[in-house]
């Protein structure tokens, strides 16, 4: 991804942007939100729903909030992330940066460049091994579109390798203006939208009051404040289906996120082979490492997001490596000979050790 020099945008320069209309409308409806407030805070409050192919689900205390009322912000909320972040949408904002020619600039809305400038920065610490134009590959491979999962030919892969550069990207955050240098390059932010949406309902809920708040989005969290006995929030690791839950500990989230990345849900097999969703972006293939998923503590769910994708397509070792030159909490499931090995960084025995509780209680998650 490169930078490019600041350009002043004139097309639309008087129009009132779609993202400005919904924020007022959000900005509007936390206010009702609030306005419907009770004087007494119940003690624990549940709603869900379904969002981004997946379902999301928020638990709070301490705050009296309109469950129906809240609901309602948080579809109008996640509507907006959507829009600008979906591949699965036409309509979205990264859909229409898709279909559109190269040397075209784009202004983008603010989620959508915050979600940008996290992706470069996890690009240049990963040393390219983290990437968002691997589309093309991914159809290729099966994993998105409408085909069904195949091994393409390797003359088919070394062709989509140079449209899937991240270098033909062109970003100026400033101006938050994006454009491509071919017309092939696409984006796929699948690897940072649901933790960035975790953290705008987290922010969103502590906008609303409620200081004490779990929010999840298809296995990924963000915890913030305590429980209602006034412990930290305790969620149980992601494991494959293979691996019993007593393997997996509880791990408390004191004012953080967690996710996982793992191959155990999106893969095919092939002539005796077994090839899984997450793409090494140096060969267009699938990652070739013994890793069945990794977890990542972090300050922020798209933080933990993009980590635990980036250690993915390392091996165990170099992903371990990683972790303990970073000081991450990281928590590894390795395959191997008929079972599973755990591996985990320094950083996150320490924090299972010191949660101060037992690991037969109940996680909140």
């Amino acid at each position: 991804m490169s930078l490019r020099s600041p350009r002043t945008l004139l097309e639309g320069a008087h129009r009132q942007p779609p993202e400005r209309r919904l924020t007022r409308s959000l900005l509007l409806g936390l206010a009702l939100l609030l306005a419907s407030c009770g004087s007494e805070p119940p003690t624990h409050q549940r709603i869900e729903g379904k969002t981004m192919g997946t379902t999301w689900s928020v638990q709070w205390h301490g705050a009296a909030l309109n469950p129906a009322r809240l609901s309602e912000t948080i579809e109008a909320r996640l509507e907006q992330l959507n829009l600008s972040l979906s591949n699965w949408r036409d309509d979205s904002e990264i859909s229409r940066f898709n279909r559109a020619s190269a040397h075209q600039p784009t202004h983008v809305s603010s989620d959508l460049q915050v979600v940008l400038d996290a992706a470069q920065r996890a690009h240049e610490d990963s040393e390219g091994v983290f990437s968002i134009t691997l589309a093309p590959l991914m159809r290729a491979w099966g994993f998105q579109g409408t085909g069904w999962p195949r091994r393409p030919q390797d003359a088919e892969i070394q062709s989509l390798l140079p449209r899937s550069d991240l270098s033909l990207l062109h970003w100026d955050s400033r101006e938050r203006q994006l454009s491509k240098a071919i017309d092939e390059l696409e984006l796929d932010l699948s690897a940072l939208a649901k933790g960035y949406a975790v953290d705008a309902l987290s922010e969103l809920l502590r906008e609303a009051g409620a200081s004490n708040h779990l929010v999840e989005i298809g296995g990924e969290l963000r915890a913030r404040g305590r429980r209602v006995d006034g412990r930290v929030w305790r969620v149980a690791i992601a494991r494959p289906a293979g691996l019993s839950r007593t393997a997996s500990p509880a791990v408390p989230l004191d004012n953080a996120a967690i996710a996982t990345s793992g191959d155990y849900q999106q893969y095919f097999e092939q002539d005796g082979q077994r090839y899984a969703h997450i793409l090494d972006p140096r060969d267009g293939r699938p990652a070739r490492s013994t890793l069945a998923s990794a977890t990542v503590v972090a300050a922020s769910a798209m933080q933990a997001d993009a980590l635990a994708t980036w250690l993915m397509v390392l091996d165990a070792e170099d992903a371990l490596a990683v972790a303990q030159q970073r000081a991450l909490a990281v928590y590894l499931i390795e395959r191997v000979d008929r079972g599973y090995r755990i591996r985990q960084s320094e950083a996150m025995r320490l924090l299972l050790e010191n949660r101060g509780e037992s690991d037969t209680a109940k996680p909140d998650r």
